[in-house]
Formats: C-alpha cells, sequence, structure tokens
C-alpha cells in the first residue's frame, strides 16, 4: 500500500465517451449496456475535472465514439475550440462506415487523431482489420493542416514483440513528413485485482517471468529503434528497459489520473472500476471529498503498465 501522502494527482483524465461499438473483436470486453451523456453534459463533466483535478489533458476513448450522435460530437469539438489551453487525444478505430463522419468532423475542427495499431496493415485476422482501419484514419487525418497530431499507441505483447520495431518504421516511414506523428508503446495489462475491467480476454497474450529472456532481447532491438527514431516516440526508453517491473507489479501505483464512464459514473482508472458505489460525476458531489475517495483508491492499488511514474526507476522512491 502506498503512503497517501505519496500520491500524485496528474493532470490527465480518461473519458469513455459511450461504450457501444459495431465491432466484434474476440479480444475486447468493453461494450457495456450503458446510455451516454450528450454533449452538453460532457462540457460539464470536462469543466469540473478540471475544477476537482486540475486536468489540462483528456484522453478521449470510447468503445467507438463515433457512434455518438454527430451533434454531441461538435459541440465537444466546440468546447475545446474554445479552450485552447486545454489538450485532448481523440480515440477511435473508424470503422469504414464511420470514416464519412470522421472527416466531417476533421472538417469541422477536430484537431486530434489517435488509434491503437498493434500490427502491420497485413492480413485480414481482427488486428490486422483494426490496423488497416488505423491507416485510413491517419492517411485521412495527414491531409488537414487543423489535425495537429496523430497519435499510434502500440499495445506490446505476445503476439506482436517481434513486429514493434517493424512497425515503427513503417509508420515513420509513412507519416514522418508530416510533423504530426507520436507513436506511444505500453506493455499489454494482465489484469491483476478484482476491480480490472479491461479487456480480461487478453490476459494469455501478457507477459510473465518466463518471458524475461524474450523481454531483454526486445528491449535491447529497441534500444536501436529509439537511436533511429525516439523523436516520434513518446513513451521514455526506461518504460521498455524496466520490464521486469512491468511483470511482476511489485511497485504500488501512486498516481491518480480519474476515469469517468459513459453514463458519468466514476472509475478509478481506464482499467479499473474501484470502489465508487456508483457516484456520478455530475451529482451534487463534495470535491474534496472525491479527491480524498481517489488518493485512498490509488493509495491501495496494485499499479500498471500504464503508471509510467511506477514503471520507471527514477520515480520508483
Amino acid at each position: 500500500m502506498t503512503d497517501v501522502n505519496k500520491v500524485v494527482l496528474s493532470e490527465c483524465s480518461t473519458i469513455y465517451l459511450n461504450r457501444d461499438c459495431p465491432r466484434n473483436c474476440s479480444f475486447c470486453s468493453n461494450k457495456k449496456d450503458m446510455k451516454s451523456l450528450d454533449g452538453n453534459q460532457w462540457c460539464q463533466v470536462f469543466d469540473r475535472l478540471q475544477d476537482w483535478f486540475g486536468t489540462k489533458f483528456f484522453l478521449i476513448l470510447g468503445i467507438e465514439p463515433l457512434m455518438l450522435p454527430e451533434d454531441d460530437l461538435k459541440t465537444i469539438i466546440d468546447y475545446f475550440k474554445e479552450r485552447t489551453d486545454l489538450e485532448y487525444a481523440f480515440y477511435t478505430t473508424a470503422p469504414y462506415s464511420y470514416l464519412a463522419k470522421l472527416d466531417r468532423l476533421f472538417k469541422y475542427g477536430l484537431r486530434n487523431a489517435s488509434c491503437g495499431i498493434d500490427v502491420l496493415p497485413v492480413g485480414n485476422d481482427p488486428l490486422c482489420k483494426k490496423a488497416k482501419s488505423a491507416i485510413r484514419i491517419f492517411d485521412l487525418a495527414s491531409t488537414y493542416d487543423s489535425v495537429t497530431e496523430m497519435h499510434a499507441l502500440i499495445t506490446i505483447s505476445k503476439v506482436n514483440i517481434g513486429m514493434v520495431p517493424r512497425l515503427i518504421e513503417y509508420l515513420v516511414g509513412r507519416y514522418g513528413n508530416t510533423k504530426k506523428l507520436h507513436i506511444g508503446l505500453n506493455y499489454i495489462e494482465h489484469g491483476d485485482g478484482q476491480d480490472f475491467d479491461f479487456a480480461p480476454e487478453c490476459c494469455p497474450e501478457s507477459f510473465s517471468s518466463s518471458d524475461n529472456e524474450l523481454l531483454a532481447q526486445f528491449s535491447n532491438n529497441m534500444n536501436e529503434v529509439y537511436k533511429q527514431f525516439g523523436n516520434f516516440i513518446q513513451t521514455p526508453y526506461e518504460y521498455i528497459q524496466n520490464y521486469e517491473n512491468a511483470i511482476t507489479l511489485d511497485k504500488q501505483c501512486n498516481m491518480v489520473i480519474p476515469c469517468v464512464d459513459a453514463d458519468g459514473s466514476l472509475r478509478k482508472c481506464g482499467y479499473r472500476t474501484g470502489n465508487f458505489n456508483n457516484l456520478n460525476i455530475l451529482n451534487d458531489l463534495n470535491k474534496q471529498d472525491i479527491r480524498n475517495l481517489y488518493i485512498n483508491e490509488v493509495s491501495k492499488c496494485n499499479g500498471c503498465y500504464w503508471a509510467y511514474s511506477y514503471i520507471v526507476s527514477n520515480n520508483n522512491e
């Protein structure tokens, strides 16, 4: 358990705009029967997170946020047009039937295009199809000067670990000259803890201590990748290098990254529900009580692969 006095309030909050998706990927278990807030309500959520936690960056997810009504999405875009002091990432897999809608949103002022891409866009299995969608998204976004960042997130698992260096080289070769590309890396989460509810079917593809040799070789290979393409990679090399900490999760998390689900209910983070007893951020709640609740929840959390402050050894004091 982490000393509550050492818990840090981050400047990032995670948002699930919706819990629906037209895809039926076998590796995803994130769909829920949950009614989403409307655009105006989401703007209230953004205001409250800034007040309560000082949020300056919003990690906007869905399962597929493009399924929200277009007017609601435009209301959210308008909010960030006015609040140029805030940053956001808008994650979508943009199934082909939604690509025209995404194009209209780029025209309207959506300034970020973020997508997971875990394999090279070759083949027809679900991961390859998702990768092809990511390429369509980035191809489209690269044509708009108003889109200032394209974020490609690679989740490293047993499935793709040998392909990651080539995938990074492919992305840089295709989009490096746009000056918009940023690549994020994270190890697949193994779902430790009872309140973990993020794609537990992925767990067999996560790493264990028996994979030390594989991960050591990967770390060595990535050292060369960072030398060549490091200016495109947002994740610090120490995160890749300290894979043993990522496997064992023997350090506690110490960072509050508040999360709001599609219906406004509070979660510990994107991976874990926490014990919030269906508290809704739009209800009349006490700011200090909620901050204290988050600090207490995080102090008991065993961390995850996203917690850079916990993975990177310099911050593991």
